[in-house]
Parts: structure tokens; C-alpha cells; sequence
């Protein structure tokens, strides 16, 4: 599951970086561009790891959190995502 996960990351940062280059001649606008690219990447980086610690861990836990109300669990899943969005940026 890491290997696909890797492998993902890494086709997505060599798009990046292809695609900053070969943007716009204007400057505001190429960054403007770059930052909503970027952007794009890290969301989708965090939601896949969040799949990742779902599917890694037993259980459901969107379920669970959703079925039981279980608040500590809520809590666990959203440190966890906080932790890997400071990683990400």
C-alpha cells in the first residue's frame, strides 16, 4: 500500500513541477497558479493519508466516529490529520 502511496506522491511532484514551468509569462499569475496547484496536491496527499490510517487501523473509523459518536476517536483522527497537514506544508 506504501509503495502505491510513494509512487503517487512522486508521479504528482514531478506534474508539479512540469506544469510550473510551462505556465503563464506573467509572473502574479504564474504564482497564483502554482499556489492553487500545490494546494491541490497537499489535499489530496492528506486524503489519502488519511485512507491510509483508516485502512491500516481496525475498524472503520468514519463510521464509528459517525455511528457511536465516539468523540476520542474524533479527537485521535483529527490530530492525526493536523499532524500530516504540518508535514505536507
Amino acid at each position: 500500500m506504501s509503495k502505491i502511496f510513494f509512487q503517487i506522491v512522486i508521479a504528482l511532484t514531478a506534474f508539479s513541477t512540469a506544469q510550473a514551468e510551462v505556465m503563464v509569462d506573467n509572473p502574479v499569475v504564474n504564482e497564483i497558479l502554482e499556489t492553487i496547484l500545490y494546494s491541490a496536491i497537499g489535499i489530496l496527499m492528506a486524503f489519502v493519508s488519511y485512507k491510509v490510517i483508516d485502512f491500516v487501523t481496525p475498524g472503520d473509523i468514519s463510521a464509528d466516529i459517525v455511528r457511536n459518536q465516539n468523540s476520542a476517536l474524533a479527537i485521535l483522527a483529527g490530530s492525526i490529520m493536523i499532524g500530516v497537514c504540518i508535514v505536507i506544508a
